[in-house]
């Protein structure tokens, strides 16, 4: 009749402690489940991550190659003495700036 009386009383000092007991247990449990979701979620997107820094690393590669060969090209035009593109249009420009002037002085003298 005591342990009955205990029970209508409340909780005693050793379902107290059986009460810690099962808390503890059952965040664990909830909390391995948890940690085992994160990981396998984790391993998911480690690939997607590998595959995106794989992309990037040869996105960035292309852009290097792409600017040392740039670079190399300019040089070897400065080097051989060849104009460039702008400065065919710097040329085109002074040479219709002249044509100008000249059907000017032209068209006057008639």
């Amino acid at each position: 009749m005591a342990a009955q009386n205990s029970r209508e009383e409340g909780l005693g000092l050793k379902d107290l402690f059986l009460l810690g007991l099962g808390l503890l247990a059952t965040l664990e449990e909830e909390t391995k489940k948890k940690v085992d979701q994160l990981v396998k979620k984790g391993a998911e997107k480690e690939a997607e991550g590998k595959g995106y820094l794989r992309d990037l690393k040869e996105k960035e590669g292309v852009k290097s190659f792409e600017a040392r060969m740039e670079k190399n090209l300019k040089r070897l035009v400065e080097l051989a003495g060849l104009a460039t593109r702008e400065d065919v249009r710097r040329l085109e420009r002074r040479l219709a700036e002249l044509s100008s002037r000249l059907e000017e002085k032209g068209g006057s003298q008639s």
